[in-house]
């Protein structure tokens, strides 16, 4: 299973009233498709007292590249809630993982049989400068994680009828350029670019050239209609 928002607010909504008793403010939800780590809460670098308990400027990032059981997934998001928490609540800001943290966790594990940990985290702990917190990887649940594998398509519809194809670096800057110069051709009617799972696109190099392939069978076209979108 990955992260999708709906699955997301209604774990906030469910464990903020059985754990926090509904004092977590609601705050943006963002799915990413970041590979260093799987939930992140994001504060700002200053805020008045009364922004601070209403999580003014607050969000929380999860990386869609991981697959893990719906349990796992709730610990990831449990675990940024307490970050939350603890910064709502002008709690003692200590390391991500400080000893208020910790409290808070051995707590939920206890009393509401959750797996929460803080292990494997070293990493995103020692890059805090940007003013997020905690990076969800929990502990031994994130050796189990299946990174996914996924291409960045661009699909280029010609103007005498043909469908060619592109695969591309997961580089924002990079399909945007493509996009923009490739549909200047006057042999291009459209391009659509969108991310897949599919095996058939690994066959192909990656990269931000200003070319396109037309395959030899047109089997692969269904697959265009499975492409998800990919957050331009």
């Amino acid at each position: 299973m990955i992260f999708n928002v709906p699955f997301i607010q209604n774990t906030f909504s469910r464990y903020n009233n059985l754990i926090f008793g509904g004092r977590l403010p609601r705050v943006p939800i963002r799915l990413t498709r970041a590979f260093g780590f799987v939930g992140k809460c994001v504060f700002p670098r200053y805020n008045a007292p009364a922004d601070v308990r209403r999580g003014k400027g607050c969000s929380m990032r999860f990386s869609i590249c991981f697959d893990m059981t719906e349990a796992e997934l709730e610990d990831v998001v449990i675990h940024e809630m307490i970050h939350l928490f603890i910064y709502t609540q002008a709690l003692p800001q200590e390391p991500s993982h400080g000893p208020t943290f910790l409290r808070l966790m051995e707590q939920i594990n206890r009393r509401y049989g959750r797996h929460l940990t803080v292990k494997q985290q070293r990493k995103a702990e020692g890059a805090q400068g940007d003013g997020t917190q905690g990076d969800g990887t929990q502990g031994g649940a994130v050796q189990r994680m299946r990174r996914r594998r996924f291409c960045i398509v661009a699909v280029v519809y010609l103007t005498d009828g043909r469908i060619a194809l592109k695969v591309l670096p997961r580089v924002r800057e990079t399909i945007v350029r493509y996009v923009r110069l490739v549909s200047q051709s006057d042999k291009v009617s459209r391009v659509k670019v969108g991310y897949s799972e599919a095996p058939f696109f690994d066959n192909f190099p990656s990269s931000g050239a200003l070319h396109y392939y037309v395959p030899a069978t047109t089997d692969w076209v269904s697959l265009v209609l499975d492409l998800h979108d990919w957050g331009a």
